[in-house]
């Protein structure tokens, strides 16, 4: 009977241990399921996270940006702003009590600034007044607040006293000028 009673609790120790380990393996499966999943959706999290904080930054920085974007548009003639140009030169040679002539007006599409979507803005004109008149708008001239470069300056003194440098006299100023202008 002993032995029968050795058996017997083999048999169930044998079956409890196979039910307690099949348990455990069911168990861990499934754990490590559930932490699997719960690592992938903390893994979405947390690249999302990094993916806001990333867009936040990006946002940042245009914001603080966007006022020099906003002057750097302003250092280009705009499309169409050819007439707006014009009008700003002889403005600003009027309020020096120049007279103001516009000679020719261009456009130039090299192709180096080409693909960029822009093209030179090239004016020939003239201003007429006293020596410190054309001289203060040649200065006046090299700060333009566009992308420019002052292709031609000439200086000529005009009327009946040319050679007598003593009495005053006409000055006139030719320029021809090179802007950058979006296409």
């Amino acid at each position: 009977m002993k032995t029968r009673l050795r058996y017997y609790t083999i048999a169930v120790c044998t079956a409890l241990i196979f039910l307690f380990g099949g348990g455990y393996y069911i168990t861990t499966k499934t754990l490590w399921s559930k932490a699997a999943s719960v690592s992938a959706y903390k893994n979405e999290i947390i690249s999302a996270n990094y993916i806001k904080q990333f867009a936040q930054i990006m946002f940042n920085s245009y914001q603080n940006s966007r006022d020099n974007i906003l002057l750097l548009q302003t250092f280009f003639i705009q499309k169409e702003g050819e007439v707006d140009f014009i009008e700003f030169i002889e403005q600003s040679a009027r309020s020096q009590g120049l007279e103001v002539s516009i000679s020719t007006v261009s456009v130039d599409s090299p192709k180096n600034i080409n693909m960029y979507g822009m093209e030179y803005f090239i004016l020939d004109f003239t201003v007429k007044g006293s020596w410190s008149q054309v001289f203060n708008f040649s200065r006046m001239l090299q700060v333009l607040p566009y992308a420019h470069n002052l292709q031609s300056v000439n200086l000529i003194r005009e009327g009946a006293n040319e050679n007598d440098i003593s009495k005053p006299g006409t000055w006139k100023g030719v320029y021809t000028i090179k802007v950058l202008k979006k296409k």
